[in-house]
């Protein structure tokens, strides 16, 4: 008759032992062998996390910079695409947006959560800052609202003076109500070009 064997029993290990972590030999304790098994499973998960913690630590950062999103069709005059820089921080609510269709190019300010508060004497504008480095004072802008409050159009002549000034490295603050964004120049020239150069 085969002698059926617990797994712990194909061990060498007694039933007490492998309830009991610790055995007592003149007052020292020692690991048996099922802790010392654990001790080196619950060693090799710290490893394993110190390793992922380092090379998380040691990865490039992310790079904010301006980034083209292309819709492409069957028919070019159904084709688009977007300029978009995100975002510089968690809380900042804002993004710039470029849009070229067939109707044209348009420069927007889209919220990404809340609405933009629109101007008791004219409800389809609201009111925005824009503040360059190397000026006192910031322009007052009043853009359009669409989206209920959500995204905002430049007028022509600011989107115009944006882009140059984004052509010439210039950085720019936007700031409506508590939210702001730092327009920043890295990698516009190169994007706005392909974006100009998409076939509608």
């Amino acid at each position: 008759m085969i002698k059926q064997f617990l797994p712990f029993e194909r061990l060498g290990l007694s039933i007490r032992q492998k309830h009991l972590p610790l055995q007592v030999k003149g007052g020292v304790s020692i690991l048996t062998y099922p802790s010392q098994l654990l001790f080196s499973h619950l060693l090799q998960i710290i490893i394993a996390l110190l390793s992922l913690f380092y090379l998380s630590a040691c990865s490039p950062t992310y790079q904010r910079k301006w980034e083209l999103q292309e819709n492409i069709t069957l028919t070019s005059k159904f084709n688009s695409g977007r300029l978009i820089l995100p975002p510089d921080t968690d809380s900042s609510n804002l993004e710039l947006d470029i849009t070229r269709s067939y109707s044209g190019t348009r420069f927007y300010v889209n919220l990404l959560s809340l609405q933009a508060p629109p101007l008791k004497e004219d409800p389809s504008r609201t009111r925005l800052e824009i503040k360059f480095e190397a000026d006192e004072e910031p322009w007052i802008v009043y853009p359009f609202l669409f989206r209920g409050g959500q995204r905002l159009l430049f007028p022509a002549e600011v989107a115009e003076a944006l882009i140059d000034a984004l052509f010439q490295g210039r950085t720019f603050t936007i700031t409506i109500g508590r939210s702001t964004l730092l327009a920043i120049p890295d990698q516009f020239c190169e994007e706005y070009a392909k974006l100009i150069s998409l076939s509608i």
